[in-house]
């Protein structure tokens, strides 16, 4: 296996330098051409350090309740989108390619998404240039992230080198790449939002070391003696159940992730012949954490503009958890 090279402070500050450098240009060349950018793009709510907060509790609560579903609801609450085109809206996406920190009360514990479609239109040269632009940009933002993962073995080590250099920098947004598609036959561009559940695939063991942790939080479930030992109790309930099973047994955590704004975009090309489905044509679905960029694409095509988000439906699995608190199942077709 190949030795990765640990990198330092140093290096951090230099290649974060570079991603800087790359924007500076990129967002240049943008301000100089805005006549030729039509832009459409949606604005979300800000989640501020107070609600960040909130929603961190609420996420606790969810966790010592056993899957708390009244928590579970205030964090799928509905809200409203607004829908930006014109100057407006091209402004707020040539500073949102370089904001990497939070502002204005906004909370460090979340990348600030700004979905949207970016429609240029122009002569051979600035496509050109543009293209290059995004290139390097990307490039850099791909080499930062591999400095940052080098810093250090362990997460929080690293959290600390980064914002020890750069205070409230937001780690995805400075490493996200920017999607873009350059004379491309686009059939449709359709917005939407996406609840998809996260899923890790833990061995018994691992479950078990998993539960034994929750033991350092156990004052946290109760302010009485008698709380803390009946969680004592139910956690060795826990290790008791899983025991059972034989050592290659796999387990899955499975969670709700937030709703993330999708662009599902059509090309007027075939599919991968890899690709299943009954589908003739080649689609992406890409995440909308950013304005997606189309140059000398194709300028007319369907478009399903994102709309407001209206809550999470709720969805009765068929499958009850071994561990409820910690979303643990059993893995289907887990038996070597």
């Amino acid at each position: 296996m190949e030795q990765l090279i640990k990198t330092t402070r140093g290096d951090f500050k230099f290649q974060y330098n570079e991603v800087l450098n790359a924007v500076d240009a990129l967002t240049c060349a943008l301000k100089e051409n805005t006549d030729s950018i039509g832009a459409d793009i949606f604005v979300l709510p800000t989640i501020t350090e107070d609600i960040a907060k909130t929603r961190s509790l609420v996420q606790s609560r969810i966790r010592l309740k056993f899957n708390d579903e009244h928590q579970q609801a205030l964090l799928d609450a509905p809200f409203d989108v607004i829908h930006q085109t014109g100057n407006e809206a091209i402004r707020k996406t040539i500073t949102h390619i370089g904001k990497f920190r939070a502002q204005h009360n906004e909370s460090t514990r979340y990348s600030i998404k700004l979905p949207g479609l970016i429609n240029i239109q122009c002569d051979f040269a600035y496509m050109q240039r543009l293209a290059t632009l995004f290139d390097s940009l990307n490039a850099e933002k791909v080499k930062l992230k591999g400095v940052i993962h080098r810093l250090a073995k362990s997460v929080d080590q690293r959290f600390e080198i980064v914002h020890d250099a750069e205070p409230g920098l937001i780690f995805p947004m400075a490493t996200r790449t920017h999607p873009v598609f350059i004379q491309k036959d686009i059939l449709s561009a359709r917005f939407s939002w996406e609840h998809k559940s996260q899923i890790k695939t833990l061995t018994k063991q691992q479950v078990i070391e998993k539960i034994d942790r929750s033991l350092a939080y156990a004052p946290n479930h109760g302010n009485s003696t008698d709380s803390q030992a009946g969680f004592e109790l139910h956690i060795q309930e826990e290790r008791k159940l899983i025991s059972h099973f034989t050592s290659n047994t796999l387990f899955n955590i499975t969670r709700k992730a937030p709703a993330t704004p999708i662009l599902k975009l059509r090309f007027n090309e075939p599919k991968n012949p890899n690709n299943s489905g009954t589908e003739m044509t080649l689609r992406k679905d890409l995440h909308a954490h950013s304005p997606v960029f189309l140059i000398n694409c194709v300028d007319t095509f369907k478009f399903k503009p994102l709309g407001d988000y209206a809550g999470r439906k709720e969805v009765v699995s068929k499958v009850e958890p071994l561990i409820p608190r910690l979303h643990i199942y059993l893995k289907e077709k887990n038996q070597q």
